[in-house]
């Protein structure tokens, strides 16, 4: 049995219509145009402002790395705290940077629960605790060189 337009009216139903897609957006690769083409760039990201140069941010991540740095001298026994990597530089941290710190005579029995401790003082930034002693030649010169003891 087919339902009639009559019927349709009758039990309230109604028939969808065509909607034409107008957006350009919406349209398959082969469907753009040559203007359309120009303006695609599906690797753009557009944000309102740039949050590298965000000072909140930055300040933030701050005093999260002090609080790391009290509590591995505190609780760790850790005789000195360097803060080396991107939170040195103004510049180039950004929301997704970590907080790099170096941390000396943390005993090798602590130094993993003060990892874990300082690893969890964070949701919104990653700490990365490093041990001068045994850690690559390269990240121990980097430290010396650019780090700030906090």
């Amino acid at each position: 049995m087919r339902l009639r337009d009559t019927d349709l009216k009758k039990y309230r139903i109604v028939k969808p219509e065509l909607k034409i897609n107008t957006n350009p957006m919406n349209k398959t690769a082969l469907e753009l145009s040559p203007e359309e083409w120009k303006k695609y760039n599906p690797f753009s990201i557009k944000t309102s402002s740039n949050p590298k140069h965000d000072p909140t941010i930055r300040d933030d991540a701050l005093n999260t790395a002090q609080k790391a740095a009290k509590t591995l001298r505190e609780t760790f026994g850790a005789s000195k705290v360097i803060l080396f990597g991107s939170l040195c530089s103004s510049a180039d941290f950004g929301p997704d940077s970590d907080i790099d710190l170096a941390a000396w005579d943390i005993s090798p029995d602590k130094f993993y629960t003060a990892l874990a401790t300082v690893i969890g003082m964070s949701a919104k930034y990653r700490i990365e605790l490093v041990d001068p002693y045994t850690c690559r030649p390269s990240i121990r010169e980097a430290i010396i060189r650019e780090g700030k003891e906090i």
